[in-house]
């Protein structure tokens, strides 16, 4: 599929987490070395808690709190060298804010694992996210080349990997 066994990841981002289902996975089925910095973020809910009791002897896996004085943007202390945004992209209020962060965070070569969900902005979905989707996804094909999957401004977008220029 792609290279990602020859490249070297030190630290990951699960943005959006919930209950972090991919940190989890990880830990059930290929616990990972202590070295690994694992960042789990979200903002303030009970699933988000849940996930930080979850991992909280694991002094690897670090909690972000995503707050309303920040306009729930991503903070982070360092950079690191993947981020999965999973189901999230079409519930944010700033994703074109929220992609930029991104590309900062990333370090070079850095791999960014996303979905985006075309949507009119009704029920959870944010009116910001529809209005915003196609600048998001400019963006991404400005700064990142695709290894898997495809941008597709049409409709739904699956699994999609890309990697930092």
């Amino acid at each position: 599929l792609f290279q990602l066994k020859q490249d070297h990841i030190n630290s990951y981002l699960e943005f959006g987490c919930g209950t972090a289902p991919i940190t989890t996975s990880l830990f059930d089925f290929y616990p990972p070395q202590k070295n690994l910095k694992i960042y789990i973020a979200d903002i303030q809910t009970i699933i988000f808690h849940y996930a930080n009791y979850k991992f909280r002897q694991c002094s690897n896996v670090i909690p972000i709190l995503l707050v309303p004085e920040n306009h729930f943007l991503l903070n982070m202390p360092e950079n690191v060298d993947v981020i999965f945004c999973l189901e999230v992209f079409e519930h944010l209020n700033k994703p074109l804010e929220t992609v930029t962060r991104f590309h900062q965070t990333l370090n070079p070569k850095g791999l960014l694992f996303f979905d985006y969900s075309k949507t009119t902005g009704l029920s959870m979905d944010c009116h910001h996210s529809a209005r915003e989707r196609n600048d998001v996804l400019d963006f991404i094909c400005k700064n990142y080349d695709v290894l898997y999957g495809s941008i597709q401004k049409e409709r739904d977008m699956s699994l999609t990997i890309v990697r930092k220029r």
